[in-house]
């Protein structure tokens, strides 16, 4: 009777073990996170005679920040959907146009008996002119991505990230710019799809909050896209787990 007792004991303990383990590692989370963001200014796929971003002293990051929910089945794996804001950023856009101008002019062309007579022409000359426009980039994203969790020992955890967002783009420009009779600012691509992958690494402060750094790089696909982004953060974390 006391080994069955004492086996009983043995179980019910291993059970509460087990249930008090997976309460620690599994269950909601939230994450805030605050960093630098590098998003480079310019555009790839546009027209050749339309250039973003050549100005070098133009900055080419800002600070950014990030809210996520997610999900931790196991200690391993998880799941999280997230909203970034990208800081605004300021740059210079430039247009070249093939400029024509006519100039009337008098020249004077032989007539009869080799007299000069004055004839009215006019003078055609073509020249490439570039003119220039300062516009703000705004960005945003959503995202969702899975997440490889690795312990390394009972407060710090490396991770690696997957996913994709869903990346808005704003560009506004003062000055009213035209090209081919419509605002250049339509020919910039609003909404793109972007891989995205990551690293991280977490530590425990208490079983329910942790600090969280990471590093993430957005690779916008599509036409007229906005440059890559590389964003870099730290934050704090709560688990309801």
């Amino acid at each position: 009777m006391i080994k069955r007792i004492i086996a009983v004991s043995v179980l019910g303990v291993s059970a509460l073990g087990m249930m008090a383990a997976n309460a620690t590692t599994n269950g909601l989370y939230v994450d805030g996170q605050v960093g630098y963001a590098h998003t480079g200014n310019k555009f790839t796929g546009l027209p050749s005679d339309i250039t973003v971003g050549k100005d070098k002293k133009a900055a080419k990051g800002s600070i950014a920040g990030r809210l996520a929910i997610g999900y931790q089945f196991t200690k391993n794996w998880a799941a999280e959907l997230g909203y970034t804001q990208f800081g605004q950023q300021k740059s210079n856009l430039s247009m070249s146009s093939l400029v024509t101008t006519q100039v009337p002019s008098i020249s004077m062309v032989p007539g009869p008996f080799g007299i000069l007579i004055p004839v009215n022409t006019i003078t055609t000359t073509s020249s490439m002119v570039t003119s220039k426009e300062a516009i703000t980039i705004n960005q945003h994203a959503f995202d969702i991505v899975g997440k490889g969790i690795y312990p390394i020992s009972d407060k710090f955890n490396v991770y690696a990230k997957a996913g994709m967002a869903y990346l808005t783009t704003t560009v506004k420009s003062k000055g009213g710019m035209q090209y081919q009779g419509k605002p250049v600012t339509a020919l910039f691509s609003k909404h793109n799809w972007a891989p995205e992958a990551g690293i991280g690494l977490t530590y425990d402060i208490t079983p329910n909050v942790f600090i969280d750094t990471s590093f993430t790089h957005i690779q916008p696909i599509g036409k007229n896209k906005p440059s890559n982004i590389d964003f870099a953060t730290v934050g704090i974390g709560y688990s309801f787990g």
